[in-house]
């Protein structure tokens, strides 16, 4: 896992995903339609992440990401950050449970080896 300190517009941004993307970067190709494949993508996090804290930040900082472009002046970025947010939401729920994230891990396991 890579961190490394990133500091970008009006964020700080404390560390890059699993392949080096700093998160921004990561966020804004998702602002700008294209689908993570699952939520640790979204979060910038590494599939299977055992570190719940490393979790919980970025869940944290992709957040304030998403709601910063709920006053965007193209209603298309509005319409997709609340998508977005509701995955983060979505992602917040399943990751910090136990029990739900090892489903949702066994689930990514499953498509993986299909």
């Amino acid at each position: 896992m890579t961190f490394a300190p990133l500091t970008q517009g009006a964020y700080n941004f404390e560390f890059c995903n699993s392949r080096g993307m700093p998160l921004e970067e990561q966020s804004q190709k998702w602002l700008d339609g294209a689908e993570p494949a699952d939520l640790y993508l979204l979060l910038g996090q590494p599939r299977f992440q055992p570190d719940t804290a490393s979790v919980e930040r970025a869940i944290k900082v992709a957040s304030r990401f998403y709601l910063s472009h709920q006053n965007s002046s193209r209603p298309e970025t509005v319409v997709r950050s609340q998508e977005l947010l509701r995955l983060v939401a979505h992602a917040d729920h399943v990751l910090k449970d136990q029990a739900a994230r090892r489903d949702y891990d066994a689930e990514i396991i499953r498509q993986l080896t299909a």
